[in-house]
C-alpha cells in the first residue's frame, strides 16, 4: 500500500499499528514471526539493522500485545483449536534476561 511516492507501509509499521488498535478493541492479535519482516532503519537518532529491528519487535508485541508464534506452531494450535500463549509486560520486564549491550 503506498499513501504518496516513496510512502510506503512497512511489515514493522503494520503489525504494530494492528496489534495496538486490536488490543483497544479487545481483539487478539497473532503474529507469526516466520511470516513477517522488517527493514534496517537509519535516521538522526541512530540506526538498526533489518534482524534486530524484526527481532526487537516480536519480542515488543510478544510482551503486551500479541501472541508471537512461528507457522509451525500457529498451525499446530489452529487445528488443535487451542489459543496461542502471550506474555504481559510485568513478567516480559522481570524476567531473567540478561541485557546483552542493548542501548535504553
Amino acid at each position: 500500500m503506498t499513501d504518496g511516492p516513496g510512502d510506503v507501509s512497512m511489515t514493522n509499521n503494520c503489525l504494530l499499528a494492528s496489534a495496538a488498535a486490536g488490543e483497544t478493541a479487545g481483539i487478539a492479535i497473532e503474529v507469526l514471526r516466520d511470516a513477517s519482516g522488517a527493514i534496517s532503519l537509519a535516521n538522526d537518532v541512530g540506526a538498526v539493522p533489518a534482524q534486530r529491528l524484526h527481532e526487537d519487535l516480536m519480542v515488543l508485541l510478544h510482551s503486551n500485545w500479541a501472541a508471537v508464534s512461528d507457522t509451525h506452531r500457529w498451525a499446530r494450535a489452529v487445528a488443535e483449536s487451542l489459543p496461542l500463549a502471550k506474555s504481559n509486560l510485568i513478567a516480559s520486564a522481570s524476567s531473567n534476561q540478561p541485557d546483552v549491550g542493548r542501548r535504553h
